[in-house]
């Protein structure tokens, strides 16, 4: 919050969402704009790094398995430029169990991790504990 001539402006925590699962990443970037996030959305990795350095954000949510270049390439580029965002790895798994996807990503410099399918509830306290008002 931003106090400017005894005006009180809300400043919004920028989240970079990136999923290659259109529908999912759409309706999660409803949401979260709903309880007052500003949300970018990409649908893999190589979307994701290009937005990602395109504008400030606090906090970047992605998905572990995606075609092209993985969330964990994705966590990987962003660490060697940027160590201070926030990151929040999320999977539902696939040839190896979700856990060990998340485990990974731990390794690549992921902040927090989240195994998909998930409660928004579990993903809205991630978030605050990650980047508090």
């Amino acid at each position: 919050m931003i106090s400017t001539c005894n005006k009180r402006i809300d400043v919004m925590k920028a989240i970079l969402l990136v999923d290659d699962e259109k529908v999912f990443a759409d309706g999660l970037k409803l949401l979260l704009e709903k309880h007052g996030y500003s949300v970018t959305t990409a649908h893999n990795g190589d979307e994701g790094l290009s937005a990602f350095f395109a504008q400030p954000f606090d906090l970047l949510i992605t998905d572990i398995r995606m075609p092209g270049n993985n969330g964990l390439q994705l966590i990987s580029d962003i660490r060697k430029k940027n160590d201070r965002v926030k990151i929040l790895a999320m999977s539902g798994g696939g040839y190896i169990p979700a856990d060990d996807y998340l485990r990974i990503s731990k390794l690549f410099g992921a902040d927090s991790i989240l195994a998909k399918p998930f409660m928004f509830d579990q993903l809205l306290e991630e978030i605050k504990t990650l980047i508090p008002n």
